[in-house]
């Protein structure tokens, strides 16, 4: 996926997630080209750049309004995004990586919710 944003710029909260210790959360890289980046720490700059949906429920007294965190495989070199992974607050048991169908069908029902009349016009 081509990123429309610069996740080593800090875009909309993003910031270089390391994937360091013991028992790393997410496959090592072995190449400079990629990095990981992470995003959703709603206490991070610039995290008031995102969608009105996903900061619409953030407390900032109920920690649990804040664990979801979205984290990027990108390739600095091709400006892409490699992998997309889901994970609950960086908790290796509940880190999934997410496929290319998923994230397709993602796209699709964000588009038919942002222009439902376009797709009802289309019979989708």
């Amino acid at each position: 996926m081509v990123a429309l944003c610069d996740p080593t710029e800090g875009d909309y909260g993003f910031h270089e997630f390391k994937n360091r210790g013991p028992s790393t959360l997410l496959p090592k890289l072995k190449d400079k080209m990629y990095g990981y980046f992470t995003l959703g720490n709603l206490h991070y700059k610039h995290a008031t750049d995102l969608p009105y949906e996903v900061r619409k429920y953030y407390n900032p007294h109920d920690l649990k309004s804040n664990m979801d965190r979205v984290i990027v495989k990108y390739n600095k070199n091709k400006n892409t995004i490699e992998e997309v992974y889901i994970s609950e607050h960086y908790k290796k048991s509940k880190t999934y990586l997410l496929g290319p169908k998923l994230i397709e069908e993602l796209r699709q029902q964000a588009a038919f919710r942002i222009v439902p009349e376009a797709f009802s016009e289309m019979n989708i």
